[in-house]
Order: structure tokens, then C-alpha cells, then sequence
């Protein structure tokens, strides 16, 4: 996987661990999105269409002594104040719109490898980075619910007072 972009020092991440897993992100600024792709053949329209809402750059770790952690992004959800919550975009659906828009098969694999995937299963130890496109403008505060799988259990954690610069 492609690793995210150097960070803004003033850019904080947000952090938690429970039940052992361990999620870190780190809000973008546009510029941080936007030239990270352009350097690898996106088109900018699109990476202006991806740039513009709020990024964040993740670091999902499975810290359980045993037992794999499984989750499905499309089942994460950002919301802002006095709006219902929505489905974070996945990498499907972004790769979707790249190839209905023309993009270069290289560019769209680069965008690929680059995404938090839709699903993932990791054992303990692993762990995965990744940017992921939430549908929230920037500058805007949101909340994020994060939902994942462990030893046969559902869990949901909500990370509060995200904002992309």
C-alpha cells in the first residue's frame, strides 16, 4: 500500500483503542490530497472532486492479543451537526466514477492502493494505512462512527469533533 502524504505538523490526529482496535487519523488539507494523487497520474478534475470534501489519513491496527478484526467501510458513517448521518465514499465507489470519468488504468490503481479498502480482515499484529473520503466539507466539524468485528461481536465507537483543514 502506498503510504500517505507527510503531514502538516498543526494537523492533529485523532486516536482510540478499544477491544484492541487501534484506529489513527489524520485530517488533510486539500493540498496534502490533492498533490499526493497528481503525483501519481490522477487527472485533476477528479482529484479536485476528490480533494475537495474532507480526507483523512488512517492507520488501523488489530492489537487483540488473538482473534482477527474484520470491518467494512462502507458500514462507517460521518455526520455533522443536525444532519443525518451518511456512508463515508469507498474505494468502489470512487474507482467507479474514475473509470466511468476515463482515468488511466496506472492513475486509478495508484488511487486504488492508496484507499483504505472496503473490506478487510486483519490478524493480530497488522495492521493497514490508507486515506479515506468522508462526505463532509472541509472546515466543517463532524463525528465519525466507526464499525468493526471481533470474536463474533459487533462494535461501534463514534470519534467526535473531527475537522478537515
Amino acid at each position: 500500500m502506498l503510504a500517505a502524504p507527510a503531514l502538516a505538523q498543526e494537523t492533529d490526529a485523532h486516536e482510540f483503542n478499544r477491544d484492541g482496535f487501534s484506529v489513527s487519523l489524520t485530517p488533510l488539507s486539500h493540498d496534502q490530497a490533492a498533490s499526493f494523487y497528481i503525483a501519481r497520474g490522477l487527472p485533476r478534475p477528479e482529484t479536485e472532486r476528490y480533494s475537495r470534501r474532507c480526507v483523512l489519513a488512517a492507520t488501523l491496527r488489530n492489537q487483540r492479543p488473538s482473534g482477527a478484526i474484520s470491518f467494512r467501510s462502507g458500514e462507517w458513517e460521518a455526520r455533522t451537526r443536525g444532519t443525518p448521518a451518511r456512508p463515508v465514499r469507498t474505494r468502489a465507489q470512487w474507482l467507479e466514477e474514475l473509470e466511468a470519468a476515463g482515468v488511466p488504468e496506472a492513475a486509478r490503481i495508484a488511487f486504488e492502493w492508496a484507499q483504505v479498502p472496503d473490506q478487510h480482515e486483519f490478524q493480530p499484529g497488522d495492521w493497514i494505512q490508507g486515506m479515506l473520503s468522508v462526505p463532509v466539507d472541509r472546515e466543517t466539524a463532524f463525528d465519525l462512527k466507526l464499525r468493526w468485528r471481533a470474536e463474533g461481536r459487533d462494535h461501534v465507537h463514534w470519534l467526535t469533533g473531527l475537522r478537515c483543514p
